[in-house]
């Protein structure tokens, strides 16, 4: 914002002086090219059109927030930078979310990233991303309010199988009055609590507990780890 700012008061500086008119107008500051970068997922046609910065459109017009705020009305864009670089070009720079999880919600299920935001509808599962459940409506993020704190508590559990993998896999998290449950693959049910900053540790015991079990695996159906010792039915 300082730097539009003192962007504006040079440009007012030189409209007030001799010849400012006829150099705001000089052909360097009509847009020729727009140049996007950053961008994967969401297209440059998108990006682009959502700004309204086509050839032929002042300069100046690049230096208006509206512009960033209509291009981030694409859920997929977490950052928005739009900048003019004289003379002619504006450069877009973005950044794009990165789905993390997928989110079970009464309207179906939805890629959310690390910060809880929704990304996109899926028709299911697709077994790629770790699911969730368990989460109340409204405590997805958006871009006016937080994830609830079980979403905040599921995407760091997520997180955590990133560094901690189980064998068999983790394949949803679910959530249920303030404790964490896992559903692995094959159908064990394992029973977290209320981990917090313990759950490192608890994943490090699940997973010796998974390895321990050997040829027996197929015959477990609960490991409860909210005790002292693990539980295992």
């Amino acid at each position: 914002m300082r730097r539009r700012a003192m962007i504006k008061l040079l440009l007012l500086a030189l409209c007030l002086g001799a010849g400012g008119f006829a150099f705001l107008h000089s052909p360097g500051f009509y847009i020729v090219a727009v140049e996007v970068l950053g961008n994967r997922r969401v297209s440059v046609e998108e990006i682009v059109g959502r700004s309204g910065l086509v050839p032929g459109v002042h300069l100046l017009a690049a230096l208006d927030d509206a512009i960033v705020r209509s291009i981030l009305e694409n859920p997929w864009l977490e950052r928005v930078e739009v900048r003019p670089a004289y003379p002619g070009r504006v450069v877009i720079t973005v950044r794009e979310r990165e789905p993390a999880a997928v989110l079970a919600t009464p309207d179906g299920f939805w890629m959310v990233d690390t910060g809880g935001f929704l990304l996109a509808q899926e028709k299911a599962p697709s077994g790629e991303l770790m699911v969730i459940t368990g989460i109340l409506e409204g405590g997805w993020a958006t871009r006016s309010r937080p994830p609830s704190v079980d979403l905040v508590m599921a995407l760091q559990v997520v997180s955590a199988l990133g560094v901690w993998p189980l064998q068999p896999p983790a394949q949803e998290v679910a959530i249920s009055e303030g404790e964490v449950e896992l559903f692995l693959s094959g159908g064990i049910r394992v029973l977290l609590g209320s981990p917090g900053a313990q759950l490192g540790q608890s994943l490090n015991v699940l997973a010796a507990v998974l390895a321990g079990l050997g040829g027996e695996i197929s015959r477990v159906s609960v490991i409860d780890l909210r005790f002292s010792r693990p539980v295992i039915r």
